[in-house]
């Protein structure tokens, strides 16, 4: 083969090899559509906040042992009027651990997108609701912050105007960057685990004085994964599987905002070790009728649902003795449908066989008729 017509064809696969490179690098991190108002990274937000005259959420981002998270303070301002007509306002302020959502919204301002740039618009402020503005969102890093004013819909689209205080510029934003901030409870983390049950290596159940550890089999395959007791003969524990999965779907209801309830009484401790994940620890915890939670992943005390949390409680003694669960009860066998004016069939009398179809009955004692 000529010599330059191999250079040539290393050259063209090298090129080609560099090429495909970059273009699954790129395929990899597809970056926003629409205009970079500010180039935020999520690694360096600080802080994300809304505020308007009833309704104010701040999302500080938090960093511990399991993670990056946030925490939410929603400020409401209702006004109520008292016997003597005067309007007063009441400030209800609650706290609670951002979820999923809450991490979808932060994820929208970093970095910080436009769908279009209008210039400073200064003869259209007006009828773009930006001349007295009364909500704004604002975005905080190490170094900065943006304040992003707040004003009416876009005809038809329902997209939002803001200006930035900064430079004056004016600006078209989609509106499920904003509208989130209103959903408020929607914000709120219910988990009470992060993990799926696929995902997890080991879990630790502690009641009393026992305190027994399940591992599960065959992770990496998911239809032959099992669990097995730490420890025991290998055997796969059905029992156990599905109380987890009852243990798996406990939901808070509210995070505990004032004092904690005074006769707490912890039931039962519960950990859980993810793959390639720090181990996530949660306390079961009971006062009165009522349930509820303390652990690393909800990172305060939540109000669990009383029907659930009872449940799992309810079957933890035998998931640790390894007992199988109770059958449930058979089935009560149906009665034969009665035609309409005709009296229901009595039982036979006691010894009486009852008679084949077609057949007399026969009492006891007496011999079989011919041909039976």
């Amino acid at each position: 083969m000529n010599k330059s017509i191999l250079v040539y064809a290393t050259i063209l696969v090298l090129s080609m090899g560099a090429s495909w490179v970059q273009y699954t690098s790129e395929e990899a991190a597809v970056p926003k559509e629409g205009i970079v108002l500010a180039d935020v990274k999520k690694d360096d937000l600080q802080q994300l906040s809304y505020g308007s005259p009833d309704l104010k959420v701040l999302m500080e981002i938090r960093k511990d042992d399991l993670g990056s998270y946030s925490w939410v303070t929603l400020t409401e301002t209702k006004k109520k009027k008292g016997p003597d007509g005067v309007e007063t306002s009441e400030e209800i302020v609650t706290r609670f651990k951002g979820g999923e959502d809450a991490t979808k919204l932060i994820e929208k301002w970093a970095p910080i997108m436009a769908m279009r740039e209008l210039g400073r618009a200064e003869d259209k402020i007006e009828s773009f609701g930006l001349k007295s503005p009364t909500s704004s969102v604002v975005v905080t890093t190490a170094g900065k912050t943006w304040t992003l004013d707040l004003g009416g819909d876009t005809y038809g689209l329902k997209d939002r105007y803001v200006r930035d205080q900064g430079t004056g510029m004016v600006f078209v934003v989609d509106d499920q960057s904003i509208k989130p901030f209103t959903s408020k409870t929607k914000l709120r983390e219910t988990a009470v685990f992060s993990a799926k049950k696929t995902e997890i290596e080991s879990v630790k159940v502690g009641r009393g004085a026992a305190t027994i550890t399940w591992e599960q089999k065959n992770i990496v395959d998911t239809a032959a994964a099992f669990w097995a007791r730490q420890g025991g003969t290998g055997d796969k524990d059905e029992t156990f599987s599905n109380w987890l999965d009852k243990l798996l779907k406990l939901r808070s209801q509210e995070y505990v905002q004032a004092e904690e309830p005074a006769d707490l009484v912890p039931v039962m401790d519960l950990s859980i070790k993810p793959v390639d994940h720090p181990v996530e620890s949660l306390q079961l915890l009971r006062s009165g009728e009522d349930w509820y939670a303390r652990g690393s992943w909800v990172r305060g005390l939540v109000k669990l649902n009383k029907t659930s949390a009872a449940d799992v409680e309810s079957e933890v003694d035998d998931v640790i003795e390894g007992k199988a669960p109770a059958a449930p009860p058979a089935p009560a066998t149906p009665e034969a449908p009665v035609a309409p004016g005709e009296a229901p069939s009595a039982p036979p009398p006691a010894g009486l066989t009852p008679p084949m179809p077609g057949s007399p009955p026969r009492l006891p004692g007496l011999p079989k008729p011919p041909g039976h």
